[in-house]
Order: structure tokens, then sequence, then C-alpha cells
């Protein structure tokens, strides 16, 4: 019988390039996001597609968008697998939207209940107003991921009262997760964008010491697409930065 894991990670944190890693190893079998809600599934096997025959590390998820409805159809799912490890990727919304859709301040708590000894990989970004910047500029060039060297993307504009509501959304999500996490006492190995890839194989071995299987992995073929200063993304920065002085997310103005 396997074992499951899950990640557990924010929008545009290197989620989907730890998946598809983990997934190069042949002791995992890591599904896509199974909770996604349907409009988006469509969209993401038209992805997965177009990757297919350029990067081989993504080739188990093919036919593999579906979404799942309740937590014994995610079950079902995991169970075809033979690896040691299967699970698949969660973001904090959703997670918490099993909560909120139920109406029981239990119903996350016992989402895992359903899933005694698994374990968790807590994914997170430390510069939520990075991975905010990231989400509009993906919405606007209609880019989310790439295996190719693209050129610079533009800039985009930020409207302050919708970008501090969406920072405050934000937090609260990543909060309650860890928070959830901690009262429920799962195995947890925790990193956040800057350090995975400050130093990725770092991170990896720490990884296969926390699943107990061999370091050998290949990475994820994706490529970072914003490499220039945050201030150079948004047109109107001193706007933002104004806005945001005094403020909890002023700290992540600082480039």
């Amino acid at each position: 019988m396997n074992q499951h894991l899950f990640i557990l990670a924010e929008s545009r944190c290197g989620s989907t390039w730890l998946q598809e890693t983990l997934n190069s190893h042949s002791d995992i079998t890591m599904e896509t996001e199974l909770l996604n809600p349907h409009h988006r599934i469509e969209r993401y096997s038209a992805f997965l597609q177009r990757l297919h025959k350029i990067n081989p590390l993504i080739k188990k998820l093919i036919n593999r968008t579906i979404c799942i409805n309740n937590v014994e159809e995610l079950k079902k799912e995991l169970k075809k697998h033979e690896t040691k490890y299967s699970g698949c990727k969660i973001l904090f919304r959703q997670l918490l939207k099993q909560y909120y859709t139920n109406n029981s301040i239990n119903m996350s708590s016992q989402f895992f209940h359903h899933f005694p000894e698994c374990r968790i990989i807590f994914l997170e970004r430390k510069n939520i107003l990075k991975a905010e910047t990231s989400m509009a500029m993906c919405a606007k060039y209609n880019l989310f991921h790439t295996t190719k060297n693209v050129k610079e993307t533009g800039s985009v504009y930020l409207n302050p009262v919708f970008l501090y509501k969406r920072l405050e959304l934000r937090q609260a999500y990543k909060n309650t997760t860890r928070t959830l996490l901690s009262k429920l006492q799962i195995p947890t190995i925790s990193t956040s964008y800057e350090d995975m890839f400050g130093n990725p194989q770092d991170f990896l071995d720490k990884a296969s010491k926390f699943l107990d299987i061999q370091s050998e992995w290949k990475y994820s073929q994706l490529k970072k697409i914003a490499k220039r200063p945050l201030s150079e993304y948004v047109e109107n920065w001193h706007e933002i930065r104004n806005f945001l002085k005094g403020t909890p997310h002023e700290e992540f103005c600082t480039e």
C-alpha cells in the first residue's frame, strides 16, 4: 500500500516546478491540482499537451487533468498508483474551500483524516507582492509556464486597493493552512520559493531524507519568466509603494 504525499502551496511559488521534479522520481507519482475548479481543467490540459513532446517529466500527467469533487474520489484516484508515494498538489485556497463550502470548522482537518500517515511539503513565497505581480503578468500576457527561454514580458498596472485585498487574502490563506498543519501534527517539510530556487539540490536532498528515498531527481525544465527587479514590472510602482507604506505589506516593496 502506497503512502500519500501532498504539496500544499500558494499560487506562483514554484509548485509546478516542484511537482514535475518530484514526479521524475521512480518512487513518486505526483498528480496535478485534482481539486482544481472545472473551468481551469481544459486550459491546464492544453498546456500539458503542448509540453508533452519536449518535457518527458510530465509524461505521467497526460490525460490526468480531472477534477475531483470529494475526498472519496480523490482516494480512489490515488490508489491507482503503485509507487511508494502518490499524491497531488493542493493550493491553500483549494484546501480551505473544503471548510468554507461545507460550513464546518473541522472540514479541512477532516480532509487529512482520510489520509492517515500522509506527508506534506509546505511551499510558500516569502514575498507575496512578487507572487501577486506574477499573477497579474500571467493573466495579461497569457504566459503561466514555459520550457523555453522567452523574451522578457512587459509591465502591468496594479490597482492599489484590489492588490491590498489580494495580499490580505493570500496571507490569510497561508497563515490558516500553517495553523491547521501545526494542530494536526502531520509530518511536514517546509520551504519557500526563495530558498528552493536559491539551492534546489539542497532542498531535494532534504526531501529525500524526509521521504526516506534515494536522491535521484531530474529537474523540471520549466524556466523562470520574470528576471528583472520587481519595480520594472509594475507600471505604477511608486503609487503601490506609497499605498503600502505603513501597512504589514510594506516590507515586500524592498527589493
